[in-house]
């Protein structure tokens, strides 16, 4: 799996919830999210690179304080886990005075 995938699988949550590779030009005026690369951890052994994975954050922007965009991505990401190949867990989630969304972000990991 890649970054690129993941992006697609997150365009398809919802209809109207749409999801840009590291950010928007000019945010969008309802809910949307970013996803983005961060860093590659590699396990060595032997003097040998033998695993490595890629890490990084989602974030979800929405005005939805019931949580239930909050569940669809979630849900997709643990429909992701039983690949094998993802993990993730919830970094942090913020009020945002100054555009009044509530900003979600996860952490996660693909092999």
């Amino acid at each position: 799996m890649t970054f690129a995938d993941l992006g697609t699988g997150l365009n398809g949550v919802k209809k109207d919830l749409k999801f840009a590779h590291y950010g928007w030009s000019s945010a969008p005026s309802g809910d949307y999210g970013v996803y983005s690369e961060d860093d590659r951890p590699q396990f060595i052994a032997g003097d040998r690179n033998v695993e490595s994975s890629t890490h990084g954050y989602v974030s979800l922007f929405t005005r939805d304080d019931t949580g239930a965009t909050q569940n669809l991505v979630e849900t997709y990401f643990r429909g992701l886990q039983s690949t094998n190949v993802f993990c993730w867990t919830v970094n942090t989630i913020q009020y945002e005075d100054n555009t009044r969304f509530i900003h979600i972000e996860w952490e996660v990991e693909l092999a």
